[in-house]
């Protein structure tokens, strides 16, 4: 299923240093466009053992939410199922220094409003 997804999804870019990267280090991965269905994290999550071999075996991958999303009602607890975490910084640092990694999408509310341009690459911090 992940692989039929990400072949739907081909445009995704994954952008990593030529090396290994060490599996004794943490990481945060940054995922971008953020998107209106924000299915870019759910696929990263799915495919972390084929985009990133060198981790996967030896630690898990966190996708960083903000907080108001946990406030929803029934997504919030969803998203709590599928082991969301907070992208506060103490919850950041919790899951860095526990050995474990963490996606993070930049962006937010002016993306998903404004969307994606096909002329364009546009970042909203």
């Amino acid at each position: 299923l992940f692989k039929m997804t990400s072949q739907y999804f081909a445009p995704f870019r994954v952008l990593r240093p030529a090396a290994a990267l060490d599996n004794s280090k943490t990481y945060v991965i940054a995922l971008h466009p953020h998107g209106r269905l924000f299915i870019g994290s759910a696929l990263i999550q799915g495919l972390y053992h084929t985009w990133f071999p060198e981790l996967w075996k030896t630690q898990n991958l966190f996708v960083g939410v903000n907080d108001a999303m946990f406030l929803a009602p029934i997504f919030g607890k969803l998203l709590q199922l599928m082991g969301a975490v907070s992208v506060g910084r103490a919850t950041v640092n919790r899951v860095l220094d526990s050995g474990n990694s963490i996606m993070i999408v930049p962006g937010g509310i002016e993306e998903v409003l404004e969307g994606t341009f096909d002329d364009k690459e546009v970042l909203y911090l």
